[in-house]
């Protein structure tokens, strides 16, 4: 399972906006692709289903009931999951809320549980009905973009690299 795979777009138009649903299909994306560090959504006040009230100051979601919820994996095999805190300053949920498009964030250090990872996130903006209603994003250490990279042919001499505007 993949993000792709995971529309949060279908959900909201088919009715079927259960938290508990959407939890299960992000902690489903991070164990089934080592290569992906975390996974999470943002949603706008009362945009998943309008029941932000009800989830006020609980696990995975802010003091207002916004459902935020973080997926990491530990290191160990695991997971664990919390709310998403200070969103509202960071590019990978104002970029895509601001251009309605996919946005890659500046390559970044990131602590696991001890580990540092330097990482990259992907943020996909939630659009229904030309309305934002959020973000869905995951987080890829630049170790497993390469390596995603080194295995690309192209023809018989062709290659692929990895690189950044600024070095």
């Amino acid at each position: 399972m993949t993000m792709k795979s995971f529309p949060p777009e279908t959900m909201v138009l088919s009715g079927n906006t259960d938290r508990e649903t959407a939890n299960a299909m992000m902690r489903q994306v991070l164990d089934s692709n080592p290569g992906i560090v975390s996974t999470w959504t943002i949603w706008e006040p009362n945009g998943f289903d309008g029941r932000d009230a009800e989830y006020a100051n609980t696990h995975a979601h802010d003091a207002t009931g916004r459902f935020v919820p973080y997926w990491i994996q530990d290191g160990k095999g695991g997971h664990s999951t919390a709310a998403i805190v200070d969103y509202d300053k960071e590019n990978y949920y104002l970029l895509p809320k601001r251009t309605g498009k996919i946005a890659m964030q500046e390559p970044y250090v990131y602590n696991y549980g001890g580990r540092e990872i330097l990482q990259t996130a992907v943020t996909v903006p939630i659009i229904v009905n030309g309305k934002f209603l959020g973000v869905a994003g995951v987080s890829v250490p630049l170790s497993s973009l390469q390596k995603m990279v080194e295995d690309i042919s192209i023809y018989e001499t062709g290659y692929a690299s990895l690189g950044h505007l600024r070095g």
